[in-house]
């Protein structure tokens, strides 16, 4: 394969990753997890209310459910926890690398060898 990085890459001896949106897109099973949380704990929300909350934290949107809907009969460990598992159960299956990303990376191990 022909190299296609500025040489100064070549030079470092170890690269950091963010991992969501540069070796994978999770974005969207995050939104799903957090709309599955809520519809596990029967929350309907709005679809202008979803779209003010759905990118925040699940403790954030934890948080904005106990400002809206005081009588919350779980916690924010409960809510989290359920979101944590719904990901996980689903995340090997579709979850899916980024364009280029397995590419890149086994250059820079087969660099590293």
């Amino acid at each position: 394969m022909r190299s296609v990085l500025p040489s100064f890459i070549c030079k470092f001896k170890a690269i950091l990753f963010d991992l969501d949106g540069v070796v994978v897109d999770s974005d969207f099973l995050h939104e799903e997890a957090k709309k599955a949380a809520l519809i596990h704990y029967h929350f309907e929300i709005t679809k202008i209310d979803w779209e003010k909350i759905k990118h925040h934290a699940t403790s954030q949107i934890y948080q904005w459910l106990g400002e809206h809907y005081p009588d919350i009969k779980f916690s924010e460990k409960e809510f989290m926890g359920f979101k944590s598992q719904y990901f996980l159960k689903f995340a090997s299956s579709k979850i899916k690398l980024m364009p280029g990303a397995l590419v890149f990376i086994k250059y820079l191990k087969k660099r590293g060898d």
